[in-house]
């Protein structure tokens, strides 16, 4: 794999030479994946929606550098609008620059369960359309079950434009927005995915831990809040050697140059609130929500991490849940829905894990 290790200054940067490069790797994305659907095992347990998934992943994070892959990928609101209709789109900017996206009506009372979701992307990438497509599934399927709930995406300020602790800023600004509106703690809860979960994981450690950079949270912070669902969260950007890294739809050398990046602006004193697999013990006692499911994939390159992140949060005493996917990769759930390249030919097909975390969050609101 080429250097990658370079800092941009503006998101998307690319020359004339990366742009015809990437758009030439784009153009055989449709051959490899063909390709990979061809040659699968007889006994191949992964539905061809996964494996074209895992695949544009793979190929694009192998072959193109994060600003090539930001000079493609649709930005938040593209996605975003494209999956909430005209009429119920509402957006709330924040006093840092973020953003909040309502999937669907706005709805901020007492009676009202609200989700902040958090996607992921190594801090440096947008919301994807696979994990929209999730947590509009999530949604669904909690109204369906005569839910009273109301989701919030936080569209975070990205790198280069946005270090060490602007995503911090940004998920305390958007708890404080939902707070001010009148929303009990305990109706508050938080889904986040791989980087989305470690943001999620810094407002938390903020919470019980205030960090000098950020200023104070809002007072009501301080009283416990709701549920807590991670998936295949990023709990150490220093990540070192899995045997799983041939089997991941994200290599293990993008993931750690993609922390080098995220890590330079971080003071050696502040590490405990970006990677919390190093915390302190007891970092994590007296955690501030009524209970939390961390989701893994028994293929994937942070499997041995989120295991000892595990082991380290029941030490601290939280209220754990752990949903490890046989044959899962990284972020595994969401790749069972289509990115808007495969939109027109496949459609969502929600596996048994993605049905766990539904039980499991209606049992949260309920």
């Amino acid at each position: 794999m080429k250097e990658r290790n370079t800092r941009k200054t503006r998101y998307g940067q690319t020359t004339l030479l990366e742009k015809v490069a990437t758009i030439a790797w784009l153009t055989l994305l449709p051959l490899r994946i063909l390709y990979r659907l061809c040659v699968r095992e007889k006994d191949e347990q992964r539905s061809n929606l996964r494996i074209a998934n895992e695949t544009i992943s793979r190929t694009c994070t192998d072959n193109l550098p994060y600003n090539q892959i930001q000079f493609v990928q649709p930005g938040a609101l593209s996605v975003w609008r494209s999956y909430v209709p005209a009429k119920e789109r509402t957006i709330d900017e924040l006093c840092t620059g973020a953003k909040i996206l309502w999937l669907g009506p706005k709805q901020l009372d007492k009676d009202t369960d609200v989700f902040l979701v958090v996607h992921g992307g190594g801090f440096m990438f947008p919301l994807s359309d696979l994990f929209a497509g999730f947590s509009c599934h999530i949604r669904n399927e909690l109204l369906n079950r005569n839910k009273r709930v109301c989701f919030a995406i936080l569209a975070y300020r990205l790198y280069p434009i946005a270090r060490y602790p602007d995503q911090l800023r940004d998920a305390c600004a958007a708890l404080s927005l939902i707070l001010d509106a009148g929303v009990p703690p305990s109706r508050i809860h938080f889904i986040g995915e791989s980087a989305g979960g470690n943001i999620i994981l810094q407002l938390l450690s903020h919470i019980l831990h205030p960090n000098p950079l950020i200023d104070v949270l809002h007072p009501a912070s301080s009283k416990t809040l709701g549920s807590v669902m991670l998936m295949s969260p990023w709990v150490s950007p220093t990540i070192q050697g899995s045997q799983n890294d041939s089997q991941d739809m994200i290599s293990e050398d993008s993931l750690r140059l993609w922390g080098q990046l995220f890590l330079e602006d971080v003071p050696r004193e502040h590490m405990s609130y970006v990677e919390p697999l190093s915390t302190p013990e007891q970092w994590f006692s007296d955690f501030p929500a009524r209970r939390i499911l961390i989701t893994s994939g028994s293929v994937e390159g942070m499997a041995p991490a989120h295991e000892l992140f595990v082991e380290k949060l029941k030490r601290d005493g939280a209220p754990l849940t752990f949903i490890v996917e046989e044959g899962g990769c990284h972020d595994g759930m969401i790749c069972d829905f289509p990115m808007s390249l495969l939109r027109l030919v496949m459609k969502p097909d929600p596996g048994d894990v993605v049905q766990k975390v539904v039980d499991w969050l209606a049992a949260a609101v309920a």
